[in-house]
């Protein structure tokens, strides 16, 4: 039959304020590391020397932005004209409109009626 050995056991004590300093130094000790992180972070991205463009770009890019707020303006009015040249007895809105006088007859009606179906 074999033998069973005694498991040892070994004695280990816990001290409160041996444990509590140790805690408070790594605290410590992490947020030191975090801080001197961040500054080698910061000096290495934040103070780089971006190279200046040549020539000037500014009046390029304002040209540029004027020329497409002119294109989308035209846009613009080609739409309101399409609208307005769309009002009359045969639009999806006029008759939506005549069906509910029809049904309903308010001002509300009347008032879109003449607003959407006039020539």
């Amino acid at each position: 039959m074999p033998l069973r050995q005694k498991r040892r056991v070994l004695p280990v004590t816990f001290s409160f304020w041996k444990l509590a300093f140790s805690v408070a130094i790594g605290v410590w000790l992490g947020g030191l590391a975090f801080v001197f992180s961040c500054g080698l972070l910061y000096k290495a991205y934040m103070n780089q020397q971006f190279p200046v463009l040549a020539g000037n770009t500014a009046s390029s890019s304002e040209a540029a932005r004027d020329d497409a707020n002119q294109q989308m303006f035209e846009q613009y009015q080609r739409n309101q004209q399409q609208a307005q040249e769309r009002t009359g007895p045969d639009t999806p809105t006029c008759q939506f409109w005549q069906e509910q006088n029809r049904n309903a007859p308010s001002a509300k009606a009347r008032d879109n009626l003449q607003r959407y179906c006039a020539p």
